[in-house]
């Protein structure tokens, strides 16, 4: 495709070629063409300049909507990172919180479950307390019976009364257990 300028130039070897070919005697007639080819320049520059501007307007729309979306989503990305890190906090902080809550429990079913008698209290070896230890299985049975069942923690935490992260925590500590155990 040829550019404007390459037209004129074209247009006018045209012009300048035709000029020299006709005969000198019908200089009325060439002086017609030559107006008429001068007004359908003038009509192509314009019709061009028009289109050009056109063009422009176009493609600055396009780019100031496309840096408009551009922002939109790096803020929504901000946004979704800033939640993501307080969502990630707040989680653990809720473990720190069910381990510690788990520790307790622990702590206090040994005291409950520890035998009081002065004449066993420094003679059990620290092997014999293990096996009287109730397994965490043990303890959320039900929590297991519907995990073993598919259920996915969001249920298990509503029907046992529990949040998400007890029943998550529940279910890693019973696995490091299994493991210690084995």
């Amino acid at each position: 495709m040829l550019d404007t300028w390459q037209y004129v130039v074209l247009l006018g070897g045209f012009a300048l070629v035709m000029g020299l070919l006709i005969p000198r005697k019908k200089q009325q007639t060439t002086d017609n063409s030559a107006q008429l080819v001068e007004q359908a320049l003038d009509q192509f520059m314009a019709s061009s300049e028009t289109d050009h501007r056109e063009l422009v307007s176009v493609v600055s729309k396009a780019q100031r909507e496309w840096q408009q979306a551009a922002a939109a989503r790096d803020h929504r990305i901000a946004e979704l990172e800033r939640r993501c890190a307080l969502l990630e906090q707040q989680l653990h902080h809720q473990q720190a919180l069910l381990e510690e809550r788990l520790h307790t429990l622990q702590t206090q079913e040994r005291q409950a479950n520890a035998p009081v008698s002065p004449g066993t209290a420094g003679a059990a070896p620290a092997a014999a307390t293990e096996p009287q230890q109730p397994m965490i299985r043990d303890r959320y049975l039900e929590v297991f019976r519907m995990h073993e069942q598919g259920k996915s923690i969001e249920a298990i935490a509503r029907k046992a009364g529990l949040n998400k992260g007890e029943v998550q925590l529940i279910l890693q500590l019973s696995r490091q257990e299994e493991r210690h155990r084995v």
